[in-house]
């Protein structure tokens, strides 16, 4: 018996519920292909960096680092900030790891509603870090805090080693070289790598009082790498010095690439100097003697040569000089320390030929640590005591006299002042059009900020009066702006500029992008819109919405219409299944070699057996019984014709030669 294979009520709803699915979701599909500019892409629901606002009461951030690529063993600073509007101000701060330990703590007897708190955390190993906090209010109420960072990560993570930026071209490829005519184009491209990819902060310093070299920046740093081109044309001889330094955060991941460019008049060349001693970075104790020795090349004769040295080889007025009158046969140096105080120094030594005006070429030297006795260099990234008299001291400020003195191992303290972390960077480009800037600035070392030296700008209008100063510690401010207003679309340039009490002053200027969000059509496109429409009641309506909606009518009647007919079909088809169960099956065709001709029927056959039978029956008794035979039990039968008469009837009738033989055949 065939099985019936109708569907169960169950695989019924099923399929019934599957196919409203796939018509329902049919809009959505004829949208997308209609709206060609809508996007999925999350990309730009990148992680942004929190600060401190109603929605966000708490932040926890580390201002100088990569959060993403801590170094284990190496200790940093952490920030938090914190404001409360209401519940009595703060009373307590403490932050713990996952392991519920806590690693800080801080309680305020007066409860003010804002607080600036940092600690040192050092990661002992690696993996991901969570650092967990939480500020109580006065009501009794506890908020949490939330970790804030530039870079798309959230939270923290330790490496096992985290590397320092390198520089991977050389000064000596420039163009045409570092010894060049005035008139002539200097141009020579710095890059540097991060392997880690954390930010490069970097620093270009050039002669003070000259501005013919210009920088133009095609990568700041922000994702790893370094590009910035220098080009330009001198207009008078001279040796002009120029510095690039590079950091990462890390106080030990300073690199630093320094050349000289001698310049010569028309008329004249200028000495090309090069130190050979020492050759690379030399560490010597008070005391010891220093050897320097050198070369140098003049068209024209060298008359003497001048050796300095300085901790401060940007400011020649900081420059020690150690002989300014060597004779010009003389390229050897012997130098006595013990009138050096311990440090980081580095040798000039200065080559002056015979012309009017005269030749100056320059060289400098690898640095040199001179440490004491103890073998100790008090030149380390410390900040030292503020000066008496400092502008600070004298507006009474007596929270920064109280500050605690920070030495990690992300403390950046250079021989010049630094403007590092600039947000937004120069590759950003930013859709809000309030969006914070900042960027942080930190003296040279043994210094502190000059507060009245602290400039920012913004598009050339000074914004100084509207910034709010974060100070991390004497000697690091972070400056923020935030905009009242919306930015114009477009580049920006922001500059921040400050003196230090060293006398020594920085500016760092950058730009960022505000976005244009509003859609851009040409006139076609447009004349194509305007034309897409339909104009229905005074309101004009896009034949795109026309369609959907249309669509959409249409799949509401398919699926009211549809289930029916569905049901009729499965009604149909398991009313035939059920009339074919019981049904006997036909015995096959033999599968032998014998082959069968089925006997034809043939219509005057037929027709003259029924004219024998009716003759029969009209004949008489006596007749009928001459047509008869008689059997043993005296019964009577018709007298039937025999096979042979038969076949000689069908194949006299037949008309078909082909079928007479076909019939002569079977019967045989």
């Amino acid at each position: 018996m065939e099985k019936s294979y109708a569907l169960r009520k169950s695989n019924k709803n099923f399929v019934i519920a599957t196919s409203f699915f796939l018509m329902l979701s049919i809009p959505l599909i004829v949208y997308e292909l209609l709206n060609q500019k809508t996007t999925f892409d999350t990309r730009e629901d990148a992680f942004e960096e929190i600060e401190v606002s109603e929605e966000n009461p708490c932040v926890i951030s580390l201002p100088n680092v990569n959060p993403y690529t801590l170094e284990v063993g190496k200790s940093i600073r952490v920030l938090v900030d914190a404001e409360v509007e209401d519940g009595g101000g703060i009373t307590s701060l403490s932050i713990a790891d996952t392991t519920g330990e806590s690693i800080f703590s801080q309680t305020y007897g007066d409860s003010p509603n804002v607080i600036s708190s940092s600690f040192i955390y050092t990661p002992s190993k690696t993996g991901i870090i969570s650092l967990l906090g939480a500020i109580k209010k006065a009501d009794g109420t506890s908020l949490g805090c939330k970790i804030s960072s530039p870079y798309d990560v959230q939270g923290l993570q330790a490496i096992s080693n985290n590397s320092a930026p390198e520089f991977t071209t050389d000064p000596n490829d420039s163009t045409p070289s570092r010894n060049l005519s005035t008139g002539t184009e200097y141009s020579y491209t710095v890059k540097a790598k991060d392997i880690d990819k954390d930010r490069i902060n970097y620093f270009v310093y050039f002669t003070p009082g000259e501005n013919w070299l210009k920088q133009t920046v095609i990568k700041d740093g922000s994702d790893g790498n370094l590009e910035i081109i220098f080009k330009g044309q001198p207009d008078k001889a001279a040796s002009y010095l120029v510095s690039v330094l590079a950091h990462d955060g890390y106080s030990n991941h300073l690199s630093t690439q320094t050349w000289v460019l001698n310049v010569s008049p028309n008329a004249n060349d200028t000495p090309d100097v090069k130190i050979t001693a020492p050759a690379e970075g030399t560490r010597l104790t008070v005391g010891d003697m220093l050897s320097v020795s050198w070369t140098a090349s003049d068209l024209n004769m060298i008359v003497k040569y001048e050796l300095y040295i300085t901790k401060y080889p940007f400011d020649e007025s900081k420059w020690i000089p150690i002989n300014t009158d060597i004779q010009f046969s003389r390229a050897t140096y012997e130098y006595n320390t013990s009138k050096l105080e311990p440090g980081t120094y580095n040798l000039i030594v200065r080559a002056i030929d015979n012309q009017d005006p005269a030749g100056v070429g320059m060289a400098l030297s690898q640095e040199v640590i001179i440490a004491d006795k103890d073998g100790n260099v008090p030149e380390t990234p410390v900040l030292t005591p503020e000066k008496e008299g400092n502008k600070n001291q004298e507006k009474g400020k007596e929270d920064d006299k109280e500050k605690e003195k920070i030495d990690t191992d992300d403390s950046i303290y250079l021989k010049i002042p630094q403007v590092i972390n600039m947000t937004p960077s120069e590759t950003d480009s930013f859709a809000d059009k309030k969006v914070m800037i900042k960027g942080t600035i930190i003296p040279s070392i043994n210094a502190s900020i000059d507060d009245d030296t602290i400039m920012f700008k913004l598009d050339d209008e000074d914004i100084t009066k509207k910034i709010s100063i974060n100070k991390i510690g004497n000697g690091e401010y972070t400056l923020i702006y935030q905009p009242e207003e919306d930015l114009g679309t477009g580049e920006h340039k922001a500059i921040i500029a400050f003196t230090d009490t060293n006398g020594l002053a920085i500016e760092k200027a950058w730009s960022f992008t505000i976005a244009d969000t509003t859609p851009q059509t040409n006139p076609i496109e447009q004349h194509e819109e305007e034309t897409d429409t339909y104009t229905i009641f005074g309101y004009k309506i896009s034949k795109k919405i026309i369609t959907i909606i249309g669509v959409g009518i249409l799949i509401i009647i398919l699926a009211t219409i549809f289930p029916f007919v569905l049901s009729s079909v499965w009604k149909e088809e398991n009313k035939v299944k059920e009339e074919a169960i019981g049904t006997e099956v036909l015995p096959s065709t033999p599968q032998d070699e014998t082959h069968y001709s089925p006997i034809t029927t043939n219509n005057d056959l037929r027709d003259k057996m029924k004219l024998d039978i009716e003759t029969i029956k009209n004949t008489s008794t006596e007749e009928k019984v001459d047509a008869v035979t008689t059997n043993n039990d005296n019964t009577f039968e018709p007298a039937i014709p025999t096979e042979e008469e038969l076949r000689e009837l069908q194949i006299s009738t037949s008309t078909n030669p082909s079928e007479t033989a076909t019939q002569e055949e079977a019967y045989t």
